[in-house]
């Protein structure tokens, strides 16, 4: 669970400067807003959740996590999305009913970070790819846009 929650953290702290450009720009005095979704899953939403609040306090004030988790997130974020409303950062597998990320792949719409696994893990003399089980980078569900 430690490890998780390492590379989670870690993960915002890279995605915090990956966000979508605003047209308001907030002021000095608002927090930047990162919103992220994702599938409410059978653990529910208590991880994710602390994870947000853990990061929130490592940015000073200076970031807000707007968590949007949903069992039937593909149907709420859908019609966000073909709106022009997209997430920061969207939490989903391959596969799943809804076809949400699948189709953001075949249009690609989903950003580039494989650089992320190198960056080194605030406190520790390690990396993300040390923390990440081995084989799990050399997958398709992990590079969606390799030549296999």
């Amino acid at each position: 669970m430690k490890k998780i929650f390492v590379v989670a953290v870690t993960t915002l702290l890279v995605l915090t400067g990956c966000g979508s450009k605003s047209k308001d720009t907030p002021s000095a005095s608002e927090p930047t807003v990162l919103k992220i979704a994702g599938l409410e899953g059978g653990y529910g939403n208590e991880g994710l959740e602390v994870v947000a609040k853990a990061f929130e306090e490592t940015k000073g004030g200076t970031v807000k996590v707007e968590l949007t988790l949903a069992k039937n997130i593909t149907d709420v974020l859908r019609p966000q999305i073909q709106a022009g409303d997209v997430p920061d950062v969207i939490h989903l597998s391959i596969g799943l009913e809804g076809k949400l990320t699948d189709t953001m792949i075949a249009e690609k719409n989903i950003e580039e970070i494989s650089d992320v696994v190198n960056l080194k893990i605030p406190g520790e003399e390690v990396t993300v790819k040390d923390k990440v089980l081995p084989g799990f980078l050399e997958s398709i569900r992990t590079q969606p846009y390799a030549r296999w």
